[in-house]
């Protein structure tokens, strides 16, 4: 459990606090002690794994690689990895964003966008009632767009709270909030 002045070990090293449900592979680590945790061999660990291995997990957080493919058969977090379906009818939706900095802003803001609908596209600024104040168009290749907001727009703007939205054929995509204070 030593090697050198510090505490090593197949999960970790010397601990003073108590630790539950977490395993280490005493095979591929060459650990046979820690400080904390327990080892296991490797077809304990993965798919099927021993029944007193990942006990008490959640499986609704974790999830089992039944086919070794993910994660070589070791459980993986759901949330690390999404798989879209071949089969699957619904395409995932594009990840979009807009945004303006600084917030607040005191000059003209920096916006920033980002679509992976490539294409024409518009960026409009909305007051708090909802009336349009600004619209223009911009072409996106799929990739981060960052420009100042043209004067004519910002001279629209009074203090107050504003809707900048991300549009696409009159639909729109995204919208955040931008703060003026001049």
């Amino acid at each position: 459990m030593t090697g050198g002045a510090h505490y090593t070990g197949g999960l970790m090293g010397g601990v003073d606090f108590y630790v539950t449900g977490c395993y280490w592979n005493t095979q591929t680590s060459g650990q046979t002690s820690s400080g904390a945790g327990e080892g296991r061999l490797t077809a304990q660990m993965v798919f099927p794994h021993s029944d007193d291995t990942y006990v008490d997990w959640d499986w609704e957080i974790w999830a089992p690689d039944t086919d070794h493919v993910i994660n070589d058969g070791y459980p993986y977090l759901r949330a690390c990895h999404s798989d879209v379906l071949v089969d699957d009818p619904v395409p995932p939706i594009a990840s979009s964003s807009i945004s303006a900095f600084p917030q607040p802003a005191f000059k003209a803001p920096t916006i920033s966008i980002k679509s992976e609908s490539p294409g024409k596209l518009s960026y409009s600024i909305y007051n708090i009632r909802g009336q349009k104040l600004y619209s223009s168009q911009i072409y996106s290749d799929g990739k981060k767009h960052c420009f100042e907001l043209p004067a004519e727009a910002w001279k629209l703007l009074s203090n107050g709270v504003y809707l900048v939205s991300l549009e696409k054929e009159r639909q729109t995509i995204v919208a955040s909030k931008l703060v003026v204070t001049k």
